[in-house]
């Protein structure tokens, strides 16, 4: 009895071992093709899909998420692509795609012509994530500037992704000083902290620039 059981203990994990090895060695399937070509001529398929690049990028900025179409071509004795015919998509997409499918087509004898269904899907942009930092930014526009003293005039500025504002002032609580000042040197100093600091992104960072204080024109005290 002992031994039948190891036996059948043996078997089992023989088995369920070969079941492992063989989900080891299953085919991880290929990303799909971004263009889908359906033909009975194997040679106008190869052909479409050679040129799969260049008919994404004829699709880029359409509206269809996929672009479906039915696509002629004939070609002479050497080959040569003598006349495309795409039909179903705008009329922007079908000459891009008219003129990216001329050529030679390989593995074809003679003149002839063959039809095929096409299905090009459109790229889609990245989409732009998230800061997630207060300094993060893909463009110049996306910076401004928080100031994390309020007196007299705004002081020690920080450059931040604008839409980062409830961000910096929880990190940085702004802090306030009573402003008593008034006359011509309140007016002074105002105008030498006017477009004083930009900001601009840099390396996908808000970059703060400090232009500094202008030079007091001649003639002031």
């Amino acid at each position: 009895m002992m031994l039948r059981r190891s036996l059948v203990t043996l078997a089992f994990a023989a088995v369920a071992t070969t079941g492992v090895a063989s989900a080891k060695r299953m085919p991880v399937p290929p990303p799909p093709r971004p263009v889908l070509v359906i033909s009975t001529t194997p040679a106008l398929v190869e052909h479409i899909q050679t040129r799969d690049a260049v008919l994404v990028a004829c699709a880029r900025g359409e509206r269809a998420a996929v672009i479906a179409t039915r696509v002629t071509l004939r070609w002479d004795s050497a080959a040569r692509v003598r006349a495309v015919s795409v039909r179903g998509g705008t009329v922007r997409f079908n000459r891009c795609a008219a003129r990216a499918l001329r050529g030679t087509i390989a593995g074809v004898t003679g003149r002839g012509i063959a039809r095929a269904t096409m299905k090009v899907q459109r790229p889609v942009a990245p989409s732009r994530p998230a800061p997630t930092a207060l300094d993060a930014c893909q463009v110049d526009a996306d910076c401004t500037i928080y100031f994390r003293l309020q007196a007299c005039v705004p002081q020690e500025p920080l450059a931040i992704n604008r839409a980062q504002g409830p961000a910096a002032r929880a990190a940085f609580p702004p802090r306030r000083l009573e402003c008593a000042m008034g006359g011509p040197d309140y007016d002074e100093l105002v105008r030498a902290n006017e477009r004083r600091w930009s900001t601009s992104c840099a390396q996908a960072r808000c970059v703060l620039h400090d232009a500094g204080v202008p030079a007091r024109p001649r003639g002031l005290p």
